[in-house]
């Protein structure tokens, strides 16, 4: 038997007969896994042959601020491992992101001071929000059990993280309203879908389940004023963002299919969101009820990782966008061919 343990292909002895089981023992090195810690990309065929992809899970991604038109403003890091999340506080001048390692994940600030490092608990902590004034944290930490615990920290020295949400399933704060009271979160379930609850910060029991279809719902964004709420929605095989009023859902508003990762400004009705992999903004009104008024395309990037998510964010007054593109190392994967698999099998062991 194989398993993949990023980034070494290991074997595992196993007699029919009895069922027993033997140690592991490493075969392969930088055997690509998917990201997000799935399966490994390999194959092996009865005479011998083994094909695999050469990579890691690690995404190596870049790190840049881009003007509306494409153009890179300002690179803040290459080649840098690559995580979910990444947020912008208030004022545009701090994010938050995940970075991994083989055995987990820590959350770290990246600003004009470099990059510091937040958490640093043994389980893998990430999908980082910034509260409104600045001044903590919410993000998700794994436990051993499975599922998600959701955390507030405070980042002032000294203080520990305060359990506000506890999930059997994936977990995942994506958005703080600017009046500090609710969190919204996207949270999995038995269907393997997301489902949108608001987690009030002070009564942790106080919750709004705001979208729970069959359907996967993810990535709820709050508007600045914290009237309306922007998710996405797969309906079939597309995606559509809802918009929607908060804390009481009404009609919802869809942008156009295949819209998602809707992202608002602080100072500006606009917002803008993925179409593929082409940065769109609409200009939108609320009064008297939430409605586009019109719609440009920015630009697009390469990006094959991801048909539904972008790592990206947007400066206040809608001028500037800080996004992690793929690195060129990850935009070429090379298919390795082992003809002499059993031979190299032997050796190994």
């Amino acid at each position: 038997m194989f398993l993949s343990e990023d980034p070494v292909l290991k074997a595992v002895p196993y007699d029919l007969k009895s069922g027993s089981i033997g140690p592991s023992f490493p075969v392969l090195n930088e055997v690509l896994r998917a990201h997000w810690g799935g399966g490994g990309s390999y194959s092996e065929s009865p005479n011998g042959t083994m094909v695999y992809v050469r990579g890691s899970l690690l995404r190596r991604s870049d790190l840049g601020w881009y003007n509306r038109d494409g153009t890179l403003i300002e690179q803040l890091a290459i080649g840098t491992n690559s995580e979910w999340g990444l947020d912008l506080n208030k004022t545009g001048t701090r994010a938050l992101t995940g970075i991994p390692n083989y055995r987990n994940d820590d959350i770290y600030i990246i600003d004009n001071g470099g990059t510091t490092q937040v958490t640093s608990h043994p389980s893998s902590e990430g999908w980082s929000i910034w509260s409104p004034d600045g001044n903590s944290i919410a993000y998700q930490r794994d436990f051993e059990s499975g599922g998600n615990l959701v955390l507030i920290q405070s980042l002032e020295s000294g203080a520990q993280p305060k359990e506000i949400y506890r999930s059997d399933y994936p977990a995942y704060p994506r958005s703080w309203t600017p009046d500090g009271n609710w969190i919204l979160i996207a949270e999995g379930s038995d269907e393997s879908n997301l489902n949108i609850l608001a987690i009030n910060v002070t009564d942790p029991q106080n919750i709004l389940r705001i979208a729970e279809t069959p359907n996967r719902e993810w990535d709820p964004q709050i508007s600045p004023d914290g009237n309306w709420l922007a998710y996405d929605y797969e309906e079939g095989s597309k995606t559509v963002t809802n918009i929607t009023s908060f804390p009481d859902p009404g009609v919802r508003t869809r942008l156009i299919d295949g819209s998602y990762n809707v992202r608002w400004t602080q100072s500006t009705n606009e917002i803008f969101y993925w179409w593929n992999n082409v940065l769109m903004v609409s200009a939108y009104e609320t009064v008297p009820r939430f409605s586009v008024i019109s719609t440009d395309s920015l630009f697009s990037i390469q990006d094959d990782t991801q048909d539904w998510w972008k790592e990206y964010d947007v400066s206040p007054d809608g001028q500037r966008i800080l996004l992690k593109t793929q690195n060129e190392s990850e935009k070429i994967k090379e298919v390795q061919v082992v003809l002499n698999f059993f031979e190299l099998l032997r050796d190994s062991n």
